[in-house]
């Protein structure tokens, strides 16, 4: 039995929140964040990048439950899907 393979479908569908969320906090920071006064915004700020803290730990655990990453690709599913919501 192979667990590794076994876990692989259970992670990639725990991804998929962990991708909604990242989205969900860039996007909030593009609307909302703005329209805050500074302090306001500095809370708001500093709980957003404790969530996303927090996110890429969950991503990182997923990541290790998986085992390395294919030959030649040098990230993972999880880490790319965080890094993409960052770039919006």
């Amino acid at each position: 039995m192979d667990l590794g393979l076994e876990r692989t479908p259970q992670n990639h569908n725990l991804r998929q929140p962990l991708n909604v969320i990242s989205l969900t906090i860039a996007n909030f920071r593009l609307r909302i964040e703005p329209k805050l006064d500074e302090p306001d915004a500095i809370y708001v700020n500093r709980k957003l990048e404790r969530i996303e803290g927090e996110l890429q730990r969950l991503a990182k655990m997923l990541d290790d439950l998986d085992g390395p990453p294919p030959v030649g690709n040098g990230s993972s599913l999880a880490a790319d899907a965080f890094r993409s919501a960052d770039r919006l």
